[in-house]
């Protein structure tokens, strides 16, 4: 390449660098609207990790949050506790990973694609990386199964580099960061705890065939892996057979009150199929993991992905026979790794899914790519580059404009989101409060995280999750003539009290009643 050429594209990738960047920085703190149940969760974890080293339930630098007692993988809130070091709790910060892991797969993304499709390929795949709704949702909101594609992207990426490099030592040295990037990616979310295995039992049963790997490798990449999964197979062993958790002076490796494990079943299968088609290519029930109107990838993407789906498997197919490596194939082998656990899961929805739109993405361009060179005639292939672009274009700005401008307006509240702390309010209305009980539809989260209580002294466990003293977390069946109600998204409930005489204001998200 000359050296013109090469200025070109680094000036080009730099712009949509800085168009992904500011895609998932722009309003950060107030798009979506709220803060999710699991954000406020993980956010009050990492605070008290990072000041007390106890997270609510007075576990010790777990390997594994409990947050409502279903669990929740760490790396997220141990990014955020870093954080929290130097900054107060808030929801730009509780985002900033996500948006973080979001660079991420853009960067690496766009390697994987250029790496095994070629320059142009490579251009193409950063675009849709950058702009297409899955990745823009992914990146805006604290939610740690978000955490998955980013790191698996990059250990997609080791795998790809230590397949094409040349030279032993540096092929084993990339397996190695392989093996290190998909133990990582072990605590971005439990799921990941049967996608990854099944990839890689893929993974080395298609390399060691076409005899692309050998056994010194494998231990490389093993080893740290093991490493790194050890302490959450133990987790597993725990709550499987209801052992005694395990407490050291460093880390716990706790007992869940409620082990989903049984979630995970064959039983599923039938059920699901319709359900992932539903949620890779167009869009689930949840308006912060995809929007009905725009899909996942945007709807031009959906045929060019089946396309890319189709050559992929075919060509694997004819160079497995020959015993030749064919690199789409390891892109391929992680999306099929994320289907196999995709129909065995109970409910699947796009978050939980999280991690197979890199491969989505990269299937797209590869059908793309495919599309355009089986066109003869170099008009139409002309023709065929300009109504592609055009049409992700008015895609991408009917989206834009639609997620910065109306957004908000047309799915407040959001499922599963509640407001911001209420700290604040509280303080401003303390006069008005006085000795009155104090009524919130917010869970009990948001109260400890607002109020920047340690552990020790919320005692969620000694005192439960109803009420603090005279804060109730929770509305009352019967309507308190003398409460004060903080409501952020019973509006019903909170027309209610209007008619019947309490005054209504606003408090920024919430609405403030009282008589």
């Amino acid at each position: 390449m000359r050296r013109k050429e090469r200025r070109l594209e680094l000036l080009l990738y730099a712009a949509i660098f800085l168009i992904a960047l500011f895609l998932r920085i722009y309003k950060l703190g107030i798009l979506p609207y709220g803060i999710h149940i699991d954000e406020a969760g993980m956010g009050y974890d990492a605070y008290s990790i990072a000041h007390w080293g106890l997270d609510r339930y007075y576990k010790f630098y777990p390997v594994y949050f409990l947050n409502y007692g279903g669990g929740q993988s760490v790396l997220y809130g141990y990014l955020c506790a870093v954080l929290m070091k130097f900054f107060e709790p808030s929801a730009v910060i509780l985002r900033i990973p996500a948006v973080c892991f979001g660079i991420l797969t853009w960067i690496f993304g766009s390697l994987i694609t250029r790496e095994i499709l070629g320059r142009k390929a490579g251009l193409l795949g950063s675009v849709l990386l950058a702009i297409c709704p899955c990745f823009i949702l992914h990146s805006r909101l604290g939610m740690d199964c978000y955490l998955f594609l980013g790191a698996s992207t990059v250990s997609l990426y080791c795998c790809v580099r230590a397949v094409n490099e040349d030279t032993n030592k540096n092929r084993t040295l990339l397996y190695g960061a392989a093996g290190l990037g998909f133990g990582i990616s072990l605590y971005t979310y439990a799921l990941s705890w049967l996608a990854v295995p099944i990839f890689l039992i893929f993974l080395l049963v298609y390399l060691l065939y076409i005899r692309k790997i050998n056994w010194k490798q494998i231990l490389c990449m093993g080893v740290p892996l093991g490493i790194l999964a050890a302490p959450l197979i133990l987790m597993v062993a725990i709550n499987t057979f209801q052992l005694p958790e395990i407490v050291t002076g460093r880390f716990t490796i706790p007992r869940l009150t409620e082990f989903r494990g049984a979630e995970i079943s064959l039983k599923h299968v039938i059920n699901n199929i319709p359900v992932l088609i539903q949620a890779y290519f167009f869009h689930d029930q949840f308006p912060y993991n995809s929007l009905p109107t725009y899909f996942t990838l945007y709807l031009i993407s959906v045929p060019f992905a089946m396309v890319g789906i189709g050559k992929s498997v075919v060509r694997t197919i004819d160079t497995v026979k020959e015993r030749q490596f064919f690199a789409p194939a390891l892109i391929l082998l992680w999306f099929l790794a994320q289907t196999c656990m995709g129909l065995v899961i109970k409910e699947p929805n796009v978050n939980k899914l999280n991690g197979v739109f890199f491969s989505l993405a990269f299937l797209a361009v590869y059908g793309i790519r495919e599309c355009y060179s089986s066109i003869q005639k170099g008009y139409w292939k002309k023709y065929f580059v300009a109504g592609i672009s055009a049409l992700y274009v008015i895609f991408f700005l009917s989206f834009g404009t639609y997620y910065f401008t109306e957004y908000t307006e047309d799915t407040f509240p959001l499922p599963y989101f509640d407001g911001t702390t209420y700290a604040d309010i509280l303080d401003e209305w303390e006069e008005t409060i006085g000795d009155r009980d104090v009524y919130v539809d917010s869970l009990y989260i948001y109260y400890p995280l607002g109020e920047k209580l340690s552990p020790i002294e919320f005692q969620l466990i000694e005192q439960g999750l109803e009420k603090r003293g005279k804060i109730h977390f929770g509305l009352p069946e019967e309507q308190d003539e003398n409460g004060f109600y903080l409501i952020f998204r019973e509006e019903n409930y909170a027309d209610q009290l209007k008619e019947s005489g309490f005054q209504m204001e606003e408090a920024g998200m919430y609405k403030v009643l009282y008589k």
